[in-house]
């Protein structure tokens, strides 16, 4: 009997080992040192080339004329798309006294300025590359470390949820469409063989992508995050569906929902205007 109760108390010990090292930890955020603010007399663009191991991310800052640090927001691409498709949105920002930051994914589309392929994009890398370009931008004499915001369409905000999820100096998230189905989709469907691809649209799925997207857990991959969550979606997406997003909203602590009526998974000018109004009196509030 004694043997018996030692044999279940070592199991409960190493029971609570394997869980300690498992369990996510929260990512540790320090303050970035910075140089002194450079004052920019107007507006102006800036082009980095961020390493992340052997890749290099490209990216491009909008910058309004500053005298101090100002909020800054890093926009997340969809899937296939590029940089470029988000300057109109940046710029919007940067007319509006934000900083914002748009780049590529490494290989995160057939046109990506960043290095690789689209064989070489993964649901790791994805977030990997997200925090090289967090741990840069925060670094630049422009940057307000506590108005520090990330944004993202389709994949994109996928990505920024889940990087979100163990950080605590993302002061909001702000999602468009995000593409909170990948996960789901790719559950039942057929993992590549090796060295073979999966077309989907305009690009490909390689085996690590859907291997890799499989594990991930939609919604219990993204609810630690407790900040407010601030998600933009159209009524007639059929991308991905707009009860995603609702479902998020019950799984955040903070988290608002606006429907935007007959817009499609890639909104209108008009639509993209007011979307754009509302995010900045959000981080002007």
């Amino acid at each position: 009997m004694k043997k018996l109760i030692v044999l279940i108390i070592v199991c409960v010990l190493a029971g609570g080992l394997y869980y300690r090292l498992k369990k996510p930890q929260e990512e540790k955020e320090s303050v970035i040192s910075q140089s002194a603010v450079k004052t920019r007399s107007q507006s102006s663009e800036e082009t980095y080339s961020i390493k992340r191991g052997k890749y290099s991310i490209y990216a491009e800052a909008f910058l309004p004329a500053l005298s101090k640090r100002v909020p800054t927001v890093i926009i997340c691409n969809g899937y296939t798309a590029t940089y470029k498709d988000y300057e109109g949105v940046a710029k919007k920002l940067q007319a509006n006294g934000i900083a914002a930051i748009v780049f590529d994914f490494v290989g995160g589309s057939t046109k990506s300025k960043s290095d690789a392929n689209m064989s070489d994009m993964t649901a790791t890398s994805l977030q990997s590359d997200l925090k090289a370009v967090i741990n840069y931008i925060k670094g630049r004499d422009y940057c307000d470390q506590k108005q520090f915001y990330l944004a993202g369409h389709s994949q994109g905000g996928l990505v920024a949820a889940l990087v979100a999820d163990h950080r605590s100096d993302i002061r909001s998230l702000f999602l468009v469409a995000p593409a909170f189905n990948i996960p789901k989709l790719l559950k039942y469907a057929p993992t590549p063989a090796k060295g073979k691809t999966m077309q989907v649209g305009s690009g490909y799925f390689s085996r690590a992508y859907v291997q890799s997207m499989k594990k991930v857990d939609i919604y219990g991959d993204v609810d630690d995050y407790t900040k407010p969550v601030y998600i933009f979606h159209g009524t007639a997406d059929d991308t991905v569906n707009i009860s995603y997003s609702f479902d998020a909203q019950e799984k955040y602590k903070h988290c608002k929902v606006y429907p935007y009526a007959d817009q499609g998974h890639v909104f209108d000018e008009e639509a993209i205007d007011k979307m754009c109004n509302k995010v900045v009196s959000i981080i002007k509030k």
